[in-house]
């Protein structure tokens, strides 16, 4: 069946991705922590341009399991019924789905993760940097740069 082997090279593609991705934002951690500016823009760079393939490659892979599972279509909020699908499929079919399926969730709730560290770690440098900016300038009363310059 061409849907059940598109299934598997999308959500083979996905998970390729988002390992990908989880690796950036992992090295992202780290830069944030050092400190490295530049690091840090590289992989926001890096993210963006792995996100960007993801997210037609997860409507495909919501159509295709609408047409294996017999639905006309799948709501947007509707999360990926991958025990539908597994249920529809032959018993050559299943281990490698549900290995792809599996992988991908434990991915996403990695990267969902890893992604809230990174967030509260730029909020605690940015709140470093506007107290050191607040302490610099007398409570922002005096400019850092002469302006008669």
């Amino acid at each position: 069946m061409k849907a059940i082997d598109d299934l598997r090279m999308v959500m083979s593609t996905e998970v390729e991705l988002a390992s990908t991705l989880l690796d950036t934002m992992t090295r992202q951690r780290s830069a944030i922590i050092s400190m490295d500016a530049e690091c840090v823009a590289e992989t926001v760079v890096r993210e963006q341009n792995l996100i960007k393939p993801m997210i037609p490659l997860e409507r495909e892979r919501m159509r295709l399991a609408a047409e294996i599972i017999g639905k006309r279509r799948l709501g947007p909020d509707e999360a990926f019924p991958l025990q539908e699908v597994l249920s529809c499929l032959t018993d050559d079919d299943v281990q490698p789905v549900q290995v792809l399926g599996e992988r991908l969730k434990v991915l996403t709730r990695q990267i969902t993760e890893v992604n809230r560290q990174n967030r509260l770690l730029l909020e605690q440098s940015l709140k470093f940097v506007r107290e050191n900016i607040r302490t610099l300038t007398e409570n922002y009363s005096r400019n850092l740069v002469d302006q008669r310059m």
